[in-house]
């Protein structure tokens, strides 16, 4: 028994799993519970707003050859698709510059 004596008391361990000494009523403990939730949520709200707000300004300010490429895309794949009749729609559109183009110059002829 002098050899419990002599060796000093580890203090590593204790109070580990001990009650906290400042205890909450449960209603009290609930309303802060809940308030902190719904202020997570509040935030979140707030977060997702904002994000949707940076996503929409985002769509609408593309950069300016975004919108040529697009276009470019979709006349390939027409081309590729329906090959008639985009030879038809281009000839179409030759004759209607063309048709411009010549009434143009004879217009600045007759004055």
């Amino acid at each position: 028994m002098d050899n419990e004596k002599d060796q000093p008391e580890s203090t590593a361990g204790k109070n580990y799993a001990q009650p906290s000494r400042d205890t909450m009523p449960d209603a009290l403990a609930s309303a802060s519970i809940r308030e902190s939730v719904n202020e997570g949520l509040r935030q979140a709200r707030e977060r997702a707003y904002a994000q949707d707000a940076i996503n929409a300004t985002g769509k609408k300010i593309r950069p300016p050859g975004s919108f040529f490429d697009g276009l470019k895309w979709e006349g390939q794949h027409y081309v590729t698709d329906q090959p008639v009749r985009a030879a038809l729609v281009a000839a179409a559109g030759g004759a209607v510059l063309t048709a411009l183009l010549i009434a143009f110059v004879r217009g600045g002829r007759r004055r």
